[in-house]
């Protein structure tokens, strides 16, 4: 059967270059290979661009682009370049388990957004610890979030082109770092469709990396 949804994957990055690494062998290993993977590069000092050419693989696009410091001009950007029916976005200090988009797939026919848990590992005292963290809203409206907080981080979420419309990161500086619960908040005025996923299907490795901003 043809994969007929395309998922665009926007990676912004900045000198991260083993991460991003990692974060694209995720993709390379995904089940689920109808994808575009676009990377905003905020002029890196170290060897991100040869690390991407590494891959060798045409459905990754890479750029650069001055973002001064605001992630939401990198995301954009990479929006902006996207052709996918379904729009994803993944940190470049993050990766997927390789059934993450075949996990997806399975619901972009009755579903606006999906989203699902993640997990974390960490070294602690010589011990290595993986934990799933998973929190699902119970009502998808912007006042559920507001007062219990925002389960959408970016790596855990896909959503529909048609859902996203003409509705993009806040470019302003006052908005830096918590650009994409804004971004959320106005997904979630729209009363999309959604579907959660019990499942751990993003890695954040916190070992030898302070995770944040790709800026």
């Amino acid at each position: 059967m043809t994969n007929t949804i395309k998922f665009s994957i926007v990676i912004p990055t900045y000198n991260r270059a083993v991460l991003l690494n990692q974060c694209l062998k995720s993709i390379i290993a995904q089940t689920y290979n109808n994808w575009e993977a676009i990377i905003v590069d905020n002029f890196s000092v170290d060897n991100t661009e040869q690390i991407v050419n590494s891959f060798n693989d045409s459905r990754i696009k890479f750029v650069k682009n001055h973002n001064h410091g605001i992630i939401s001009v990198s995301r954009n950007k990479a929006i902006e370049m996207s052709i996918g029916n379904w729009i994803c976005f993944l940190d470049s200090d993050d990766s997927w388990l390789p059934n993450k988009l075949a996990e997806l797939h399975k619901y972009v026919n009755k579903y606006d957004l999906v989203y699902h848990g993640y997990q974390i590992n960490q070294k602690q005292f010589l011990l290595q610890r993986t934990r799933n963290y998973f929190y699902r809203i119970k009502e998808n409206t912007v006042n559920y979030v507001i007062q219990r907080g925002n389960p959408l981080c970016p790596s855990c979420v896909g959503l529909s082109r048609d859902l996203l419309g003409d509705t993009r990161f806040d470019e302003s500086k006052d908005l830096k770092a918590v650009e994409d619960y804004d971004f959320f908040l106005q997904i979630l005025a729209k009363r999309p469709r959604i579907k959660y996923i019990k499942k751990a299907l993003t890695k954040y490795d916190m070992n030898g990396c302070s995770h944040g901003e790709d800026v």
